[in-house]
């Protein structure tokens, strides 16, 4: 469970980094033009959240995506679920 929510994370995580060297880009470019800062800020802070939001949201639909195709139970088994036999517990697994 934990290492299924790393993932989703690390997927959220990518588009801030992708944004911010976006940002860093741009501030080298707007340094080598003529534009003004307050143009580039007014800019980005019309874009910043929406970017980054539909990049996340890309990011996490790739990640449902391949956890859907490398994650379940193998095909034709059927889960029996924990159980308490003779005293000790024995773990949930997946029987043929």
């Amino acid at each position: 469970m934990i290492r299924t929510l790393l993932f989703f994370l690390a997927a959220l995580l990518v588009a801030y980094v992708l944004y911010t060297a976006w940002l860093w880009s741009a501030r080298r470019r707007a340094r080598a033009s003529a534009g003004t800062p307050e143009t580039l800020r007014s800019r980005r802070r019309q874009a910043l959240w929406t970017w980054v939001a539909l990049a996340g949201l890309v990011l996490v639909g790739a990640a449902l995506f391949a956890v859907a195709l490398t994650g379940g139970s193998p095909p034709g088994g059927v889960y029996e679920p924990a159980h308490v036999e003779d005293g000790r517990v024995v773990p949930g697994h997946i029987v043929d």
